[in-house]
């Protein structure tokens, strides 16, 4: 996807204040837990147009995914 793919982290603290909640899933041993490292594949384009893959790296170095689906909100435009 080249740049149309972008890498995050962490959200903003705006959007994490704003919109936690939309971003508490259960990890792998059932903690419901803030997840914000995300990839967005079609950076660039309108949030409709976008999808965003959150997950966590577990101690064991495994990674847990909790999102694989539509752009969530943020309180920017840009995706």
């Amino acid at each position: 996807m080249g740049g149309k793919a972008r890498w995050r982290r962490k959200d903003s603290s705006e959007t994490v204040a704003t919109f936690s909640d939309k971003r508490r899933w259960p990890d792998s041993a059932g903690n419901v837990r803030l997840f914000e490292r995300h990839v967005t594949l079609g950076r660039g384009e309108t949030a409709d147009m976008c999808a965003q893959l959150y997950y966590r790296v577990g101690a064991n170095g495994r990674i847990e995914i909790a999102w694989v689906g539509e752009h969530l909100p943020t309180v920017s435009k840009n995706t």
